[in-house]
């Protein structure tokens, strides 16, 4: 690596990393000092708050830290003359920005890998121990539809992946056919697989409806239902999370049914496109920032840059936001700003 290189990225990366630790611990501290008096007297519980407080709070200051770290980094430089000097000795704008938008893609890609694990439910979690002094809650009264079968759960429990007091309602021209009612439902290979059920069938003999009931060790039905997928889209908290993964899997599984997938759509775009914001958003700052002070206030354009940098950041949340509520189209309210914001960069960046 050329030395101009590493001196552009060391410097960036000091001011990242002491930006992005300051905003963690005053997010988490905002988050968790009001509500500790909510959590009982168990010291367990009380950490593991703080800890699932924290790494939510990676979703909020993470892309903030990549912008003012590339803010604090060029007027650094500015103020220091060196950003002068870099450009004196022949090297251009483009080679300047391209070390750090690679350093910002890469911390970037990291979050949207951690999306993709059980990251996602840290803010969960944390609801949880401060609503009901547990990590997992189970859930109650679940009602759910796979194509011409309903299926109702009275208990859930997704860290077991059980469900207790299962009925089961088949369905075929507008009538009940079959219904099945059993105790427990594990899911097991890809499938729910129903223990000891109890079968009601309805049969037509010339002319006579009769029902006819059988039992059965085992039944398996919901392919595809995973319990974090009931877990997320099932649940009566409109807040509930779901990974990456598994919003690809629902969006498979929902591919070939009437189901309004605006919420996993709207999900799997916040998690995979919205990291995607803060490096392209750099180098339009890049561009746009000053290279020398000897014609501006140094301090009022600071402000002004971080001033904007929370307005565009917080309108794309908001865009997010009515997104998840389907009050817009996700692809409308997400990918296209993202992708403006990308498109925007890049002119920048190859405009001679």
């Amino acid at each position: 690596m050329k030395l101009y290189k590493k001196f552009v990225v060391a410097s960036y990366l000091k001011n990242f990393f002491i930006i992005f630790f300051s905003l963690q611990l005053f997010y988490t501290a905002v988050e968790v000092v009001p509500n500790l008096k909510y959590i009982t007297d168990s010291a367990n519980l009380k950490v593991l708050f703080f800890v699932f407080k924290f790494l939510n709070a990676i979703n909020f200051t993470l892309p903030l830290s990549i912008i003012f770290a590339l803010i604090a980094s060029k007027f650094q430089i500015i103020r220091t003359n060196e950003l002068l000097s870099i450009y004196a000795s022949g090297i251009g704008k483009d080679e300047v920005i391209k070390p750090i938008f690679i350093v910002a893609l890469f911390i970037s890609s990291m979050h949207i890998t951690l999306n993709m694990t059980e990251f996602v439910y840290a803010n969960t979690y944390a609801d949880n121990i401060k609503s009901f002094n547990l990590i997992q809650k189970q859930q109650n009264n679940i009602f759910l539809k796979h194509f011409d079968t309903y299926v109702y759960f009275e208990k859930f429990d997704r860290f077991k992946k059980e469900a207790i007091n299962i009925q089961v309602y088949k369905i075929k021209d507008n009538q009940l056919e079959e219904m099945i009612k059993a105790k427990v439902a594990k899911y097991k290979d890809k499938y729910w697989e129903i223990v000891d059920a109890q079968i009601i069938k309805k049969v037509v003999d010339e002319n006579i409806t009769k029902l006819v009931f059988t039992k059965k060790k085992s039944i398996k039905l919901l392919e595809g239902f995973k319990p974090q997928i009931i877990k997320s889209l099932y649940a009566k908290n409109s807040k509930s999370a779901i990974s990456i993964i598994d919003a690809v899997w629902a969006l498979i599984l929902f591919k070939d049914q009437k189901v309004d997938t605006g919420k996993i759509r709207a999900s799997l775009y916040k998690m995979v496109f919205f990291p995607l914001f803060a490096p392209f958003f750099i180098i339009i700052l890049f561009y746009k920032l000053p290279i020398s002070i000897r014609f501006f206030n140094i301090t009022y354009m600071t402000s002004i840059f971080i001033i904007s940098s929370l307005l565009s950041w917080g309108i794309l949340f908001f865009l997010i936001k009515i997104s998840i509520n389907s009050v817009i189209m996700p692809e409308i309210g997400i990918i296209l700003p993202i992708f403006s914001i990308g498109l925007y960069s890049l002119y920048l960046y190859l405009k001679k």
